[in-house]
């Protein structure tokens, strides 16, 4: 998936760079194709004057344009990627509440600023954007202990359900039977750009061995 929108991000400079390609091989054989042609040592001159320059320029075009690329790559993998990591989702039972924990890292080069997220939860018939709302389960807005994630620093997000409220309770009920499924958006900031990571996943029925919930993702899936 990265790798995709990667290619989707450096597609002009890409072309430009194959443009640029072409066009030095382009001149280069209508210098030798006119040179053979043309009258051979009679125009030898001329055009061994011109022929150097406009080739000196064509490598000179592409030396800079693959410069551009390079550090445009490079520019790209100096950042944070925080992202919910896989695995299983701790619950802790007390009477009249239950609490899930998933666990983020900052998987990148560089600091994350500004960390925040949203748990939204969605029934298993419901469509999911990476931007809609569920028309039967409420979405939280959290703002992680962390305000700054330094690479390789993992925290956790929590979700409470109050099983006071009967929406809470039609929500735990269903998602232990495997009928929901949730979107987290993690929002962060690094060298005055924005981030967002946004994560989908399928609900799984409760593990009877651990009492932790299995997962598993479904679309969207974006990093930007």
């Amino acid at each position: 998936m990265f790798f995709i929108k990667w290619c989707r991000r450096h597609l002009l400079l890409a072309h430009i760079s194959l443009l640029a390609f072409i066009a030095f091989w382009a001149i280069l054989f209508w210098y030798l194709a006119e040179w053979f042609w043309g009258g051979g040592r009679q125009t030898f001159e001329s055009l061994h004057s011109y022929g150097f320059i406009w080739v000196s320029i064509a490598i000179a075009s592409v030396a800079a344009l693959n410069s551009m690329l390079a550090s445009s790559i490079a520019s790209e993998a100096q950042r944070p990627f925080i992202s919910l990591q896989p695995g299983t989702i701790p619950v802790i039972e007390t009477v009249n509440e239950i609490t899930i924990k998933l666990e983020i890292k900052n998987t990148g080069t560089m600091p994350g600023n500004d960390v925040t997220a949203d748990i939204g939860f969605f029934d298993e018939d419901e469509e999911i954007t990476e931007a809609n709302m569920s028309k039967k389960y409420p979405t939280e807005t959290q703002r992680l202990p962390y305000l700054t994630m330094f690479p390789n620093a993992t925290c956790h997000i929590t979700y409470m359900f109050d099983l006071g409220q009967e929406t809470a309770m039609k929500l735990w009920k269903n998602l232990k039977k495997g009928k929901v499924r949730f979107r987290l958006r993690i929002m962060y900031t690094s060298l005055g750009r924005k981030h967002i990571t946004i994560q989908s996943e399928q609900i799984e029925k409760t593990s009877k061995e651990t009492g932790e919930l299995h997962r598993s993702p479904v679309p969207p899936q974006t990093w930007k």
